[in-house]
């Protein structure tokens, strides 16, 4: 049963870093009010609440990860 689910946290790990990137590219390319160009682009991204809580989820996503393979592991 570990297996499965490691396999179902892994594939969700993978949707979840597929995601944040694609939302990264988008928000970065895309054109902002008063934007001059050359800024920060951590601090830009990380201004979203978006890039967070996708932050937060992938992290969420490697822990259980982890943790499964350990399971599985041990």
């Amino acid at each position: 049963m570990a297996v499965n689910c490691l396999y179902v946290v892994a594939a969700s790990t993978a949707a979840s870093a597929a995601a944040l990137q694609w939302w990264a590219a988008s928000f970065l390319d895309a054109p902002r009010d008063g934007d001059v160009g050359g800024g920060d682009w951590l601090e830009t991204s990380l201004r979203s609440h978006v890039t967070v809580a996708l932050l937060a989820n992938l992290a969420a996503h490697v822990l259980l990860v982890l943790l499964l393979a350990l399971k599985v592991i041990g």
